[in-house]
């Protein structure tokens, strides 16, 4: 698993990230953004194109995901 996290001032304001990755020894990212005592994070298999375990802590409200297929392989 690769793991990406990213620590945010305030978890009143919206944030967006996006990142482009590949499968290729592995097949799960897992990204989370902190915040405020809590995280909101979201897993995703690469290979099998699906969004795996999410979830958000007190501080954070309306959080979305989504996974996008850019074509060969990304």
């Amino acid at each position: 698993m690769v793991k990406v996290k990213k620590t945010v001032a305030a978890t009143q304001l919206d944030y967006a990230f996006s990142v482009c990755v590949k499968a290729g020894t592995r097949s799960w990212v897992y990204l989370s953004m902190s915040g405020g005592g809590s995280d909101a994070y979201c897993s995703f298999n690469v290979t099998a194109g699906t969004i795996g375990t999410s979830g958000v802590g007190a501080n954070w409200t309306n959080v979305r995901t989504a996974m996008t297929s850019l074509g060969n392989g990304w």
